[in-house]
């Protein structure tokens, strides 16, 4: 579905247009969900006012919205700091959750996992580094990656071509 809602939007000329637009979509999908789970509930209410208090208060631990609320301020903190070296049982005690029941939920309102977030947002932060003239091993310092290599290994999965290469073609295209 993704991939056909990309081609008839046209785009494809970049990878990080690319995950923003799926971002984008995703989160265009999670609204449209909530709303038809919000209206679909309302039909479905009891007449009775102490009965739908009732249903009320045990709906509130599983309303959707707050699980919504916890992934953003999620995706936010990951967003600030995207240059610290990031993973599941750091982020899930920051926000005082579990990690299994972090990977669930985030995954659930994004369609990514964590790490795979936390992954687009280094690579997007990276190519923003890279246009800018930042070498590759400043780069890789910067986003605390492991080693050059690494980083390397990381940025060709995610875009299909070397880091270097992404700069030279960003600083030829500016010629």
């Amino acid at each position: 579905m993704l991939a056909r809602i990309e081609t008839n939007i046209g785009s494809g000329s970049s990878d990080e247009a690319s995950v923003k637009i799926r971002l984008s979509i995703l989160e265009l999908i999670t609204a449209i969900n909530e709303m038809y789970k919000f209206f679909t509930r309302e039909k479905h209410t009891a007449a009775d006012p102490e009965e739908r208090k009732r249903k009320g208060d045990e709906e509130k631990f599983r309303d959707p919205i707050l699980y919504r609320e916890r992934v953003e301020q999620i995706k936010k903190y990951i967003a600030t700091h995207v240059e610290e070296k990031l993973d599941l049982d750091e982020i899930a005690g920051k926000f005082y959750m579990n990690r299994y029941y972090l990977s669930h939920y985030f995954k659930k309102e994004t369609g990514f996992t964590v790490l795979q977030y936390v992954t687009n947002q280094k690579i997007i932060a990276a190519k923003a580094l890279l246009k800018k003239g930042t070498s590759v091993t400043d780069v890789a310092l910067k986003l605390s990656y492991n080693s050059d290599s690494h980083f390397i290994s990381v940025f060709k999965k995610s875009t299909g071509i070397t880091p270097k290469k992404y700069a030279q073609n960003k600083k030829n295209n500016n010629v």
